[in-house]
């Protein structure tokens, strides 16, 4: 199971840098985990991140969603930016208060 801090052999060197590549902060995290063989959180297959180092963010994002890839921007769209919802199904396109940038 992984470990808080790097986890690993006694005295091995603790990784403090997440090796996911799309992470944002990989060394600014309160917490990192070494994956080892046989992980079980959130009820996900951990099996292809096995020797990884993850940060706490990375971490919950997989054990809740199974997947590390972002889904969202964390900075909503400016108006002048985009001025209509570009979703094809959205009954307020052009109305909308707010718009948000969906990573593909």
């Amino acid at each position: 199971r992984g470990r808080r801090g790097g986890g690993g052999m006694p005295g091995a060197k603790r990784s403090r840098q997440c090796t996911n590549p799309s992470c944002l902060y990989p060394t600014e995290s309160p917490q990192f985990y070494h994956i080892e063989e046989g992980k079980v959180a959130g009820g996900k297959d951990w099996t292809l991140l096995v020797g990884e180092v993850l940060c706490k963010a990375c971490f919950d994002r997989f054990r809740y969603s199974g997947t590390l890839e972002r889904r969202y921007s964390k900075h909503p769209v400016r108006a002048e930016d985009q001025s209509c919802c570009s979703n094809e199904g959205c009954g307020r396109a052009c109305k909308a208060s707010q718009l948000t940038a969906i990573e593909e």
